[in-house]
């Protein structure tokens, strides 16, 4: 097993108690310590002066290198998402994801995604002055969300412009309310619809 798993650690922690001596337990921990720091070091370990070279499973096998496996782990990318709420009397707006990811043919709001919160927040700003959207019909902007995945920690805010009418550009888009909650949406979606049920006339049961 590999030594950062659940599973290593536990069987690591218990051959290391079975060689526990019974006294001078601080001085067998700290000769251990040395021997890792001096003897058998991660990188270039000093095998052939080593006084267990003849025990030692790693060298026997020729793979001092590759020894002790560890699992690699998933870096973790952060990223930045703004939202567009659009809301008039009765619609909204979703679009289809399409591509690859865990979001896959799911619906969410228009999103504009960054690096950071600002990047994220300029292209929304763009987009909304394309659109042709009234800045000052921004109507509420919503705490930072933050929503785990297994390779991904993202940030996301919504931002709820109430408008007489759908934009052109996105009309082919748009859901009534009553439809809303009948789309697969994804966790965030329905994170952000669930806290702000009265932008769509919902009655949502937490």
């Amino acid at each position: 097993e590999p030594i950062n798993t659940s599973p290593g650690e536990k069987i690591f922690r218990e051959l290391s108690t079975e060689l526990l001596p019974s006294t001078e337990v601080s001085t067998y921990n700290q000769g251990i310590m040395e021997f890792g720091a001096l003897q058998c070091t991660p990188k270039n370990p000093d095998c052939e002066p080593c006084p267990l070279n003849t025990r030692c499973d790693a060298l026997r096998t020729k793979r001092v290198k590759d020894l002790p496996v560890k699992v690699k782990k998933t870096k973790v990318i952060e990223l930045h998402m703004s939202f567009l709420v659009l809301i008039t009397g009765k619609e909204t707006v979703l679009r289809k994801r399409v591509g690859k990811g865990v979001w896959q043919n799911l619906y969410e709001f228009p999103s504009f995604v960054g690096s950071s919160s600002e990047d994220s927040k300029n292209d929304l700003g763009l987009f909304v002055s394309d659109a042709g959207l009234d800045v000052n019909s921004l109507e509420y902007v919503s705490a930072s969300y933050k929503h785990l995945l297994s390779h991904r920690k993202i940030h996301a805010q919504f931002f709820v412009y109430r408008v007489e009418e759908i934009p052109s550009l996105l009309k082919r888009n748009t859901v009534v309310f009553e439809d809303l909650l009948g789309l697969p949406i994804h966790r965030l979606i329905e994170k952000f619809i669930s806290d702000s049920p009265g932008f769509f006339k919902l009655d949502v049961k937490s």
